[in-house]
């Protein structure tokens, strides 16, 4: 058949279109194949890095373009599974037709982590007049790096020194004592980081009942503010690797499925790393008349 009608991006370029030969035409196009979906300049840089410390909050807006009208592209947010790194409560909403919003507000036990959250673009080349056509172009991913610092919180409007030890179930004295700069328990700036505890350093035959022992912690302050370091083992998840930890299992057994069991002496499942040379978050509370 004769060709009648060519389309493409440059129908406007005179010199492009006299190249033709014949009574066919150029029409503009309306979806260049040459044009895939990218980033734009509001979403941060890759392997940007961010702090942020209990009490406050990080929001990141995320978007994306795509210059052919009838494509299909969508950002995804994907975040660590593992929960030394897992960001609690974080959300990710659509505030846009290609894009998002990450809010994350970390609570006591995301204290220590280290959260690698990455936004994943990937659209579909589609055509107008072939609903069953798609295409997958080329995906992009950007990761911003946010760090959560232990034993330190950014205190909000209205806070003061008791209410902060309320919160993290200690006594004023004790973070008065720590905090020396701040002149009066009664008055702490918003926006006023505080010392919680002290960090301590595990020692190389130490294991974390004989820290918190030691420093007259209670195990639940201790689990609580150091939530990226102790290991919290799921009795579901042991049932399910008996095999391999059978040693294990008359001990689980005493627990119900779904139950926390912590293991003081390994981070990790395999037993092969101690907790020597680890950072921990001790918030413990002094006696009240010792000052």
């Amino acid at each position: 058949d004769e060709v009648s009608i060519v389309r493409d991006a440059r129908a406007g370029n005179v010199t492009y279109a006299a190249r033709l030969h014949g009574p066919a035409q150029m029409t503009l196009s309306t979806m260049p194949l040459d044009r895939d979906a990218v980033f734009s300049d509001l979403t941060p840089a890759n392997n940007s890095q961010f702090v942020v410390h209990l009490g406050d909050s990080i929001r990141v807006e995320v978007e994306a373009g795509d210059g052919n009208p009838s494509d299909k592209a969508l950002v995804v947010l994907q975040v660590p599974a593992s929960q030394y790194a897992h960001p609690t409560g974080a959300v990710f909403s659509d505030v846009s037709r290609v894009g998002g919003e990450l809010r994350w507000s970390p609570v006591a036990r995301d204290a220590g982590k280290h959260v690698t959250f990455c936004f994943r673009l990937s659209n579909s080349v589609t055509n107008p007049l072939r609903p069953s056509f798609a295409l997958q172009s080329t995906r992009q991913t950007r990761c911003l790096q946010v760090h959560v610092p232990l034993c330190i919180y950014k205190a909000t409007s209205g806070e003061t020194v008791r209410s902060i030890a309320r919160n993290f179930h200690t006594n004023w004295r004790t973070l008065f004592m720590l905090n020396p700069e701040i002149g009066h328990p009664n008055q702490v700036a918003a926006g006023r980081t505080v010392r919680i505890g002290s960090l301590y350093t595990i020692g190389p035959h130490q294991n974390l009942t004989s820290v918190a022992s030691t420093a007259r912690v209670s195990w639940t302050s201790f689990a609580n503010n150091n939530g990226a370091i102790v290991n919290r083992l799921w009795t579901d998840e042991y049932f399910e690797a008996q095999a391999t930890y059978a040693r294990m299992s008359s001990v689980i057994q005493a627990f119900d499925p779904g139950h926390g069991v912590f293991d003081v002496a390994y981070p990790d499942l395999d037993m092969l790393h101690a907790y020597n040379g680890q950072q921990v978050c001790l918030v413990a509370q002094l006696n009240t008349n010792c000052i």
